[in-house]
C-alpha cells in the first residue's frame, strides 16, 4: 500500500474542504460611533444625517411623516439599484438596540462601498448596493423610544402627558416608571404591532381593550401615523422582501399563509436566514394585526419577523447581538436579486412600479384589495421574454462576483498544494 500517496491524497482533501468552508476575508471598519449605548431620536438623526452627508452617491434621507409626538420617520435608502426591500426596527419602543443595529449596519456598508472589491462576511457590497436599494426605517416608534431612555420628560406635547398619566390610572401594571424597559406601545399606548388590517378585526391574545404600555391593538387599523406610514410605504414600493428587527429569544417568526406560493417562498427565505444567523425558524398562524403577517397575507410578499439577542440582554451587550446581523441586508439583496429574477408581472400606477410578482393572479388580488382606486391609472405589465433573459444574465454577473475571490484564492492555493506534494 502507498502509504505515501494516500497522506498527500487525505492532506489535499483537508486543504480543500478547510478552502471551502472557511470565512471569506471580511474589511475592518474604523467605527466612527458608539452602539453599546441607547441611542435616542436626536442622536440617530445625527447619524442619519452624517452618512447622507458623506456619502451621497448611495445614502438619501427622507421622512416619510410624523409620529404622534411630532418626531420624523426617517427612511433611509442604501444603494442604488431598481431591485428593492425593506427592513425596519424599534417598532417596539423597548427593543431600541434594532436602531443600533441598522445605524452599524449603515456605518459598515457605505465605508466598503467606498472601497472597491471590499467584503464584509464574503459579500461584495459594493457589486449588490448597485443592483439593490435597501429602505431602512431605523426608528419606526420614536416617542416610544425617547420615553424608553428619557421618561415623561421626552414628551413634548403637553396632551400626551397628560393622556400617559391618565394611562398610568387605569393600568395596574408596573410598566410605568420606574419600569421604562417595559413599554412596547407608541406614546399614545397603541402597540404599533397589532395596527395592520389582516385580522386585526380578531380578538388578540392579551389585548387590555385601552392604551396601554403593550399589546393595545387601537381604535381601529392604521389609526396610529407610525402604523399608517409603514403601510402606506408598502403600497408605494415594489419590495421583493420586507423584514421587522425585532428583540428577543433569537428567533425568526414567519406567517404559513394558506397561499402555498407565499409560503414555500417565504419558508426558503426563512431557512435562509436561520442559517446564515444561527437562529431558529419557526412558522406561526396570524395572530392578528402583526406587520409581516399583513405583508405575506395580503401583500404576498415574503417577509419575517426577527427576534435579535437572548433574553434579559442591555444596551451593552451590543457587540455579542450585532454579528447575527452583520451582514444579514446583503445576504437578503442576494436573495431579493434572485428572486427578482423571477417577476413576470409589474403593477404601474400612474406609470410608476409599485409591485412585482411572479404570478398573475397576485397581480390581480393585489390590485382588488389595495389599488382599485378610480383616480389612479393602475396597470399590469408583463415582462417580456427578451427583458426577463436581459435581467437575468446582468443578476448572474453579480451573484458570479460575489463567489470571485473565493475561487481565485481557491485555485491559486490548490496549485501550490499541488507543487508542494510533488516534491
Amino acid at each position: 500500500m502507498n502509504f505515501r500517496k494516500i497522506n498527500r491524497q487525505s492532506l489535499l482533501f483537508v486543504i480543500i474542504f478547510i478552502l471551502l468552508f472557511s470565512h471569506f476575508p471580511s474589511i475592518a471598519v474604523q467605527q466612527i460611533f458608539a452602539y453599546d449605548i441607547p441611542i435616542n431620536y436626536e442622536e440617530m438623526t445625527h447619524q442619519l444625517h452624517y452618512f447622507a452627508g458623506q456619502y451621497p452617491e448611495i445614502v438619501s434621507l427622507e421622512s416619510l411623516g410624523k409620529s404622534v409626538d411630532g418626531r420624523n420617520l426617517w427612511l433611509v435608502k442604501l444603494g442604488k439599484g431598481d431591485i428593492e426591500l425593506h427592513i425596519h426596527g424599534s417598532l417596539h419602543a423597548r427593543e431600541r438596540i434594532t436602531t443600533n443595529i441598522i445605524l452599524k449596519n449603515l456605518e459598515e456598508y457605505t465605508a466598503a462601498y467606498q472601497l472597491e472589491d471590499q467584503l464584509i462576511e464574503g459579500y461584495h457590497v459594493k457589486d449588490l448596493l448597485d443592483e439593490v436599494t435597501i429602505y431602512f426605517v431605523p426608528m419606526a416608534n420614536p416617542d416610544g423610544v425617547d420615553y424608553t431612555i428619557g421618561g415623561k420628560g421626552s414628551i413634548q406635547t403637553h396632551g400626551l402627558r397628560t393622556q400617559l398619566d391618565e394611562m398610568s390610572l387605569t393600568d395596574d401594571s408596573v410598566h410605568f416608571p420606574p419600569g421604562l424597559m417595559r413599554w412596547k406601545a407608541n406614546i399614545r399606548g397603541v402597540d404599533l404591532n397589532r395596527q395592520f388590517p389582516l385580522g386585526w378585526e380578531n380578538e388578540l391574545y392579551k389585548d387590555p381593550g385601552y392604551p396601554s404600555d403593550s399589546m393595545y391593538k387601537g381604535e381601529a387599523p392604521l389609526s396610529e401615523p407610525e402604523s399608517r406610514i409603514l403601510y402606506d410605504l408598502q403600497l408605494n414600493h415594489p419590495f421583493m422582501i420586507n423584514v421587522t428587527y425585532h428583540t428577543q429569544g433569537s428567533v425568526i417568526f414567519w406567517y404559513q399563509t394558506e397561499d402555498w406560493l407565499v409560503r414555500q417562498k417565504t419558508h426558503r427565505l426563512a431557512d435562509k436566514v436561520a442559517s446564515h444567523t444561527g437562529f431558529e425558524s419557526v412558522p406561526t398562524d396570524a395572530t392578528g394585526g402583526g406587520f409581516t403577517d399583513w405583508s405575506i397575507g395580503s401583500l404576498y410578499t415574503p417577509s419575517l419577523t426577527l427576534e435579535f439577542g437572548k433574553n434579559q440582554y442591555a444596551d451593552a451587550d451590543f457587540d455579542t447581538i450585532y454579528p447575527a446581523a452583520r451582514s444579514l441586508p446583503l445576504l437578503l439583496a442576494e436573495e431579493a436579486i434572485r428572486m427578482d429574477q423571477l417577476v413576470t408581472y409589474e403593477i404601474q400606477v400612474n406609470g410608476k412600479t409599485v409591485k412585482k410578482y411572479e404570478f398573475e393572479h397576485h397581480a390581480h388580488a393585489s390590485i382588488q384589495n389595495y389599488l382599485s382606486d378610480e383616480e389612479q391609472d393602475v396597470a399590469i405589465i408583463k415582462r417580456t421574454l427578451a427583458q426577463r433573459m436581459s435581467l437575468k444574465a446582468i443578476h448572474t454577473k453579480t451573484m458570479m462576483k460575489q463567489y470571485e475571490p473565493l475561487i481565485f484564492s481557491s485555485l491559486r492555493l490548490l496549485c501550490e498544494t499541488c507543487t508542494i506534494l510533488q516534491k
